[in-house]
């Protein structure tokens, strides 16, 4: 019998994401509420629902593959640039300018960083970001 039912695997990630609720909310209302978010946003975009696990997956495996190499100074630049915003895809093909309009960029750290993102590819600069919000 078919379900429109997600299926949710508990492991690592899924309790760490649960933690995440705010205090006093149901896990149960909790999960729905964002899979009901996931839903409207595959309606806007246009993506079938049901191909959300896939492309995930695939998501998963570009942030494992790419990514800026950057120093421990880098980094904190980067994070200090985006500190307080919200990372949409405009925000993340334009990394370099923000880091170039920032207190850093007269820093050699800070020019050697501009030119890393400015050759890195939108991929890349997808897996930096989620990286660095996995180290947050």
């Amino acid at each position: 019998m078919a379900t429109d039912r997600p299926t949710i695997r508990l492991n690592k990630e899924t309790l760490a994401f649960v933690s995440t609720r705010p205090e006093g909310q149901n896990v149960s209302s909790y999960i729905n509420e964002c899979i009901q978010s996931a839903r409207m946003a595959a309606d806007k975009l246009g993506v079938d629902i049901s191909k959300l696990p896939a492309i995930a997956e695939r998501y998963a495996e570009i942030v494992k593959r790419h990514g800026v190499v950057m120093t421990e100074r880098e980094a904190f630049i980067l994070v200090s640039c985006l500190m307080g915003s919200f990372v949409e895809p405009l925000l993340i093909r334009h990394l370099a300018d923000e880091v170039e309009d920032s207190e850093f960029a007269d820093e050699e750290a800070g020019q050697t960083l501009i030119a890393k993102l400015r050759s890195a590819s939108f991929a890349d600069l997808v897996a930096t970001v989620e990286k660095l919000r996995g180290d947050s």
